[in-house]
């Protein structure tokens, strides 16, 4: 990938000097901002594609990013991404800090990433044991935290000067940091901020500071570093963000956090497919979109072993789930989903997605009941929910209350706990009371337009961030 990126640094060559001829400090922008996370801005993959939403078709901003994943960004935003100046990003990987080396500075424009998307094909099949056996490791607390020992050697700013004079010559007038488990982060957004001035935005989207007892000594030790650095963060920053009211309330309550609640929002895709008069041989389409970590596969093998149970019980065929994902788990987990009532769909792009949910009749959402699968979702909303939620569609959720989104979920939608019986007399509910689909998908549309309608949450998100005031040396 880091000859990916040499490539386009290569292909954008060119335009160089329009890179150094522009006028990188006109004041025609309301706010510049520079992002640090560490996934690239996506339209597809985990915060990139959060992070995105925000500040997508913002002509009031402009926008610079800094992240420490191996893959290109496949979305750009900002005043320049529309201009042959190009959003610039700089990148540091684990193989560059491995080897002593700087990170890369490139830039993109609407135009290239389009070319980028068009060029490259990736690959959504099932991964190989190896590459399996490298990702499950590097899961694991102490390989995480051994991780961290090449970044604290690693003399960031001097290896980066070029950055740093970027960064100058952006003039951001504030950081957004996007804050995860990774302690080098850290370190980053507070050199950065100790050396070019400016205000600090704290986005806070998943729990990685609240103390658990019976987590084994090191990943309490791993958890406690990042409660450590992730407090010194808050108590510096300007305006803290925080995923949804539970953690607000959490954070506020255990560590005097004082944030904003930033829900998860979606695009409007109504769907106004009727569901099917209830025939002896209608059979609902279920479908299941998203991750298989945590455990969710294995909710979802309960879910099929209840469609089995269902239609043994009513003498027929009622049920088809379709399960979509590009999960990193190993062939013969996903096999398991396959079966006479279930299809494993693999990935599809996000237009296909589109018209797999208007087609269905119930979305399926999951989240694992198991203790250390709920400690990961306990706070957190996920992105599903809201759009799930934007579809009209009736929404069957599976799993524990101690899950906020299933908590969030569960007055909007069929309930079951995380159990094979729970989850058939659910699905029983459907064939007995079909009409019941129609209102519960009535209701949860309504509530998305409440409170996760793109407009009323990126304007209020905006005047939040026009409002943050420039900090100056």
């Amino acid at each position: 990938m880091l000859q990916e990126v040499q490539r386009v640094e290569s292909s954008l060559s060119g335009d160089t000097h329009l890179i150094e001829e522009a006028d990188l400090n006109n004041k025609s922008h309301e706010k510049r901002v520079l992002i640090v996370s560490n996934n690239p801005l996506s339209y597809t993959e985990n915060n990139g594609k959060t992070i995105l939403s925000y500040f997508a078709n913002w002509d009031a901003v402009d926008v610079m990013q800094v992240y420490f994943r191996p893959e290109m960004p496949d979305a750009v935003c900002g005043a320049s991404a529309n201009t042959t100046v190009g959003m610039t990003f700089f990148q540091l990987t684990d193989r560059q800090v491995l080897g002593k080396k700087s990170g890369n500075i490139f830039t993109l424009n609407v135009k290239d990433v389009q070319q980028e998307l068009s060029a490259i094909s990736k690959s959504h099949q099932p991964q190989s044991v190896s590459r399996l056996y490298r990702a499950n490791i590097r899961n694991r607390a102490w390989i995480k935290l051994l991780r961290e020992i090449p970044w604290k050697c690693y003399s960031f700013r001097k290896k980066n000067q070029q950055l740093f004079e970027a960064i100058k010559a952006f003039d951001p007038d504030l950081l957004f940091f996007c804050a995860g488990d990774a302690l080098f982060s850290f370190d980053i957004v507070k050199d950065i901020i100790n050396t070019i001035p400016m205000a600090l935005v704290l986005y806070i989207t998943d729990d990685y500071i609240l103390p658990y007892q019976d987590t084994g000594l090191i990943s309490s030790y791993r958890r406690s570093l990042i409660r450590k650095n992730m407090l010194e963060v808050a108590d510096s920053a300007d305006m803290i963000f925080t995923i949804g009211k539970k953690m607000k309330q959490t954070y506020e309550s255990s560590y005097g956090i004082v944030s904003e609640s930033l829900v998860n929002m979606s695009e409007d895709h109504y769907s106004v497919t009727p569901y099917p008069d209830q025939t002896s041989d209608t059979i609902w389409q279920l479908v299941y979109a998203g991750g298989l970590h945590y455990d969710r596969d294995l909710v979802l093998g309960r879910l099929i072993r209840a469609i089995e149970s269902v239609h043994k019980r009513v003498g027929r065929t009622c049920f088809h789930l379709n399960i979509y994902s590009s999960a990193l788990i190993d062939k013969q987990r996903i096999q398991a989903l396959d079966s006479s009532v279930s299809t494993f769909c693999g990935h599809v792009k996000a237009s296909k997605m589109e018209e797999v949910f208007r087609s269905s009749d119930v979305l399926v959402f999951v989240e694992s009941g198991d203790l250390k699968a709920i400690r990961s979702t306990a706070l957190s909303l996920s992105t599903k929910v809201p759009e799930y939620m934007s579809y009209n569609r009736a929404i069957l959720t599976i799993g524990s209350m101690a899950s906020y989104s299933v908590e969030y979920l569960r007055p909007y939608s069929l309930y079951a706990e995380d159990r094979a019986d729970a989850i058939e007399a659910q699905l029983l509910q459907i064939v007995e009371t079909p009409q019941l689909l129609q209102q519960l998908a009535s209701q949860a549309y309504s509530q998305f337009k409440r409170d996760h309608a793109p407009e009323q949450v990126k304007q209020a998100f905006r005047n939040v961030i026009l409002d943050v005031k420039r900090k100056r040396s």
